[in-house]
């Protein structure tokens, strides 16, 4: 078994996770030219702060036009991050459609 890291404060840039999502497999799809619903326009941004406070975010792209914006808020302990809720961004600012939802997931 490999050692625990603890975590430590500051910004980190992720480009793909331990575990495959269905953004990732698009993200895998596009970078081999085929059709991608949804398309991430950067790499994920994950800040944790020193009170404990931490927050996970992705931007992409739907149909190649609509801008997407996913943001997960959670605390984190040295070596584990509870996320408390996410919220999905459609569209532009002045014309977009936002959802919130509670998670209970653990990382």
């Amino acid at each position: 078994p490999l050692p625990q890291r603890k975590i430590q404060p500051g910004t980190y840039r992720l480009m793909y996770r331990e575990y495959v999502t269905q953004e990732e497999i698009w993200t895998m799809m596009t970078s081999r030219h085929a059709f991608s619903p949804m398309r991430p326009t950067q790499d994920s941004t994950l800040v944790f702060h020193p009170d404990g406070h931490c927050y996970l975010e992705d931007h992409g792209c739907l149909f190649g036009i609509i801008p997407t914006k996913t943001h997960n808020e959670g605390e984190w302990s040295a070596t584990k991050i509870e996320w408390k809720n996410s919220s999905l961004q459609i569209g532009w600012k002045i014309a977009c459609k936002k959802m919130e939802v509670k998670s209970v997931t653990d990382v």
